[in-house]
């Protein structure tokens, strides 16, 4: 039996005892409890119980006007969501977060594996626990209690609400994710708490600490994520959704970027100044976008090419950390030199090039406590951004694993999602939901545009751009990257927006581009 003295090993939160609080009580039900739901196990049991007892019936509604109407991105809180007050924090800067201690937004970090049958992530340890572990052959999750939500459609505006009780006169519906196969509905639920990554056994899985996988399609990903076992095919579209609901219930807006920029203005490739032998830096004529703690290769031009995809542009030093930043005088010039994290010297010449590369994984984890928010800043375009224990926009876009599109004859894109339990299919969308259509722009072109609103599917945990927008700071303010006026077939849903992004990244963007085999060094996935 795992006892309380495990838990001196918890780090502490600071202002956020409600979680440690949870933690304790939960190790303290695992001496007594012997998994009395059916198919439950002993930490399944004391989670429910704990999650059960959290309830409080409380409602949290925003209001949105329609684009149509009003093209504002803010909305306005209401109901148990009224005058509640959340900014973003930093690991340097704690804001306010009137959201901390409210049991429905409390998450822990857990251990977790996917039950065969259909996917759903069980969790096999908390951490804070004996076993619990952030690399080797393990995934980590965000463990969450389960809620109930709905999008109310009126003729000006909609209202999305959430609850921790289900208010079937609100309409209230279980969120997917908590949801099993059979429709069984479990008292929590567990997302993949970052990018997938390639672990020390070879296999995707969702670690801190490392470079994102990338060259991920909605076709390899079948192949990818099955090796793992039968369930796991990938994360789907719900993952996007969850954080579209959490910004607009904690800070009111449809537009992310108002709070999070992610890293989305990461992008530079510079050639070396200085050549040099043996060393474990590289030397530039300036700074330029590079920063300490980011992610670098370096590397050489594939002829006149620098294209990241060159697995050239990578030989030198493949995706590491600039570890400090310095000024120094070679022969009476200053350069700049990029200190890497490397554990063999490397030699350079003026030919070589040393690029910036998506972020790795976990820099979230340095954010004060449980709150939401960035390394070092929220809004400098350079961070990946963290909502409800879930890492977001590392500057590597993501394939949703569950969710195809298909060119309509006026080039309208037709969305399909995967239920659970569905056994994703390469090429195609046996078995899947047509939840609605993402607009064409009316001059026939199939031009790209800056979406207005998003419609959301409920029973799927899904969302498309519904209508056009204006512009970046309207709206939603994500850019829907068309597929031009030739497309036709079947496209993978790539969503976020990676390093080069800038304003049109977000979680409402969409690039409608690539075929279902598209695979590309900024195309990334999550478990």
């Amino acid at each position: 039996m795992l006892g309380i003295d495990a838990l001196q090993e918890i780090p502490s939160y600071g202002q956020m005892g409600l979680q440690i609080e949870l933690l304790n009580r939960i190790a303290a039900a695992l001496e007594t409890t012997a998994g009395t739901n059916k198919g439950f196990t002993a930490l399944e049991q004391s989670i429910a119980s704990q999650f059960t007892l959290m309830r409080t019936g409380k409602v949290y509604r925003t209001r949105f006007y329609r684009y149509s109407v009003n093209s504002t991105s803010a909305g306005t809180k209401l109901d148990d969501n009224a005058g509640l007050v959340c900014k973003p924090s930093t690991d340097a800067t704690e804001a306010q977060d009137d959201y901390a201690q409210i049991p429905v937004f409390q998450w822990l970090r857990c251990n977790y594996t996917r039950d065969a049958s259909d996917g759903f992530a069980k969790p096999s340890v908390l951490e804070g626990l004996p076993g619990f572990a952030k690399e080797g052959a393990v995934d980590v999750g965000t463990l969450h209690p389960t809620f109930y939500w709905n999008v109310e459609e009126h003729d000006s505006y909609y209202d999305i609400i959430i609850s921790d009780t289900e208010h079937t006169e609100l309409g209230l519906v279980p969120w997917c994710e908590a949801i099993r196969a059979d429709g069984t509905i479990m008292p929590y639920w567990i997302e993949s708490a970052y990018q997938s990554v390639t672990a020390s056994d070879g296999l995707l899985r969702s670690q801190p600490g490392n470079a994102p996988a990338y060259n991920q399609s909605y076709n390899n990903m079948i192949i990818a994520y099955q090796k793992k076992g039968a369930g796991y095919w990938g994360a789907g579209i719900a993952r996007n959704t969850y954080a579209i609901l959490m910004l607009a219930i904690k800070y009111a807006t449809k537009n992310g970027q108002t709070v999070f920029a992610g890293c989305s203005n990461y992008s530079a490739q510079s050639r070396c100044a200085v050549a040099e032998t043996g060393v474990k830096r590289v030397l530039l004529a300036s700074q330029g976008p590079f920063i300490v703690g980011g992610c670098v290769s370096v590397g050489v031009a594939s002829g006149t090419n620098t294209d990241r995809g060159n697995s050239s542009m990578h030989s030198i030093a493949d995706r590491v950390l600039v570890k400090s930043i310095e000024t120094v005088t070679v022969s009476g010039t200053n350069y700049v030199a990029l200190n890497l994290d490397i554990d063999s010297t490397i030699t350079t010449t003026t030919d070589t090039y040393v690029s910036t590369m998506p972020q790795y994984t976990g820099t979230t984890d340095a954010v004060i406590g449980h709150h939401d928010g960035s390394l070092v800043s929220n809004t400098d375009q350079e961070h990946a951004f963290r909502i409800q224990g879930q890492e977001y926009m590392t500057g590597t876009a993501v394939i949703c694993a569950d969710t195809v599109m298909e060119f309509a004859s006026d080039f309208a894109k037709k969305v399909y999602v995967a239920p659970r339990g569905t056994k994703h299919v390469a090429d195609a969308h046996t078995g899947y939901t047509l939840i609605g259509s993402i607009p064409a722009t009316a001059d026939g072109k199939n031009g790209d545009y800056w979406s207005g609103d998003v419609a959301f599917n409920r029973a799927l945990g899904a969302y498309y751009p519904s209508t056009i927008g204006g512009g970046d700071s309207v709206g939603t303010g994500d850019r829907v990257w068309a597929g031009g006026a030739g497309a036709s077939g079947m496209r993978e849903l790539y969503t976020l927006g990676d390093l080069r992004a800038g304003s049109a990244g977000g979680p409402c963007n969409v690039h409608c581009w690539y075929g279902l085999g598209g695979a590309v060094w900024d195309y990334g996935s999550c478990d």
